[in-house]
């Protein structure tokens, strides 16, 4: 399934695809009322949605660091500052980044996948990095709204899911907003 999810995206229209969602963000009132909104750097060819932090500068914006023993943890982005090249060749903040500290309830996860299905559930590339940032999220007690992003093309209905997976609460593609059939993230 990851294969042929790599090929069809590689096929896209990508920033085009990027646009059009990130036009979907910025109408989107959950996106409008969070304080806080965690994201990713694109990594072979995925959904870009880094012009939403500087259309909205407002906001505060993290990316993620893979750090010691393979932990995920976020650190503040700002597009005026330089990056570096982190595991796996993934853009990530500098080291002198504020990392997060909190989340609020209104704030916004908004996670990568290769492939999502109807029920919000999602298909990374298999290190199991959000999986798990999400986990300890859940264990923490800390609450936010999930999202994920993924064009049309690679949204199917069901993908094989455990019960430890967490599914997204909503899905963007370029086509709009869906709402996954599931509880919120509790």
């Amino acid at each position: 399934m990851r294969q042929h999810a790599l090929q069809v995206r590689a096929q896209l229209p990508m920033e085009s695809i990027s646009a059009a969602i990130c036009g979907h963000f910025q109408n989107w009132s959950v996106f409008q009322a969070a304080r806080q909104v965690l994201f990713y750097h694109p990594f072979r060819n995925e959904v870009d949605l880094r012009p939403l932090a500087i259309d909205f500068p407002d906001k505060h914006w993290y990316l993620p660091v893979v750090e010691a023993a393979d932990h995920l943890a976020f650190y503040r982005y700002d597009p005026a500052h330089p990056m570096k090249s982190g595991k796996y060749g993934i853009w990530e903040p500098h080291g002198n980044a504020p990392p997060l500290e909190t989340l609020a309830s209104d704030d916004l996860l908004i996670a990568p996948g290769l492939l999502f299905d109807r029920l919000g559930y999602r298909l990374g590339y298999g290190k199991g990095y959000f999986d798990k940032y999400l986990h300890r999220l859940k264990a923490q007690g800390a609450l936010c709204r999930l999202a994920g992003v993924a064009p049309d093309a690679l949204l199917i209905d069901c993908l094989p899911s455990d019960e430890w997976d967490i599914p997204m609460e909503f899905v963007l593609s370029e086509t709009g907003l869906m709402r996954a059939q599931q509880k919120p993230f509790q």
